[in-house]
């Protein structure tokens, strides 16, 4: 299958290529910055609506990685209402008129933020959203985005609430025990993306959205529930810290 990856050249994005193109697809990288070992590399932004247009052509699942997060001196309209609304437009769009019916959406455990801040023990996605952040409100906005367009153009959107993955091993090495048990490696981040756009059963039809929480094995205290990737997806997380990362801790 031909996969639009968005975010093809961060840390997440390389090892959802990897996998993808390791198991047999083609894969189109789209970047604001080139990304290698991809069947076609797109330079672009998500905010352009022709830039989704070219990047879908022939394309039956899109695995969404871009966004804007939030750093020191950021602007919310200058910053992430580009990326993280004005695109995520844009995407579901686009996707109705190439007729792309598979959307990977990646959320964050910062749509439910503030449950953190309280100390739960465990959190559901029954639970509900509770962002702390800009960052995290555009990412709710997304999931509902998913919800409306799944339900009206027939659409399958999965929407993975991912935990914490190190971007490099200074951060992987500073990771508190806290940090540590919503843990996510780039190993087992390729391997859900790639079940997420591979998967079918009833759970799946055209109609259906779906968001889960994605972290690697916790042996430990897990505090985000897996179910909805379980149950949906059938989908098994493999490491456990600090196995998965493509450096050495």
């Amino acid at each position: 299958m031909r996969v639009l990856v968005t975010g093809s050249a961060g840390a997440i994005g390389r090892a959802v290529c990897a996998r993808l193109m390791a198991s047999g697809h083609e894969v189109v990288g789209l970047d604001l910055r080139p990304t290698e070992n991809v069947a076609r590399s797109i330079v672009g932004d998500v905010a352009s609506r022709a830039v989704w247009d070219d990047a879908l052509a022939g394309c039956g699942a899109v695995v969404h990685l871009a966004a804007a997060l939030e750093f020191d001196e950021y602007d919310f309209i200058r910053d992430q209402v580009p990326a993280n609304v004005v695109g995520v437009y844009h995407m579901f769009e686009a996707c109705i008129v190439a007729g792309v019916k598979r959307l990977v959406l990646a959320s964050t455990v910062q749509v439910a933020g503030a449950f953190f801040k309280k100390g739960m023990p465990l959190l559901r996605v029954a639970d509900g959203t509770w962002p702390y952040n800009t960052y995290g409100c555009t990412k709710v906005f997304m999931e509902e985005m998913g919800k409306m367009y799944a339900r009206n153009e027939k659409m399958t959107v999965i929407a993975a609430r991912i935990a914490y993955l190190p971007r490099d091993v200074e951060t992987a090495r500073e990771m508190s025990a806290r940090g540590r048990r919503i843990y996510l490696s780039h190993d087992d981040a390729g391997r859900f993306c790639e079940r997420a756009v591979t998967a079918e059963g009833e759970k799946l039809a055209p109609g259906s959205f779906h968001a889960m929480y994605v972290t690697s094995r916790i042996p430990d205290g897990p505090i985000l529930d897996l179910t909805e990737a379980r149950e949906v997806l059938g989908w098994e997380p493999v490491d456990v810290y600090p196995a998965g990362m493509p450096f050495a801790v």
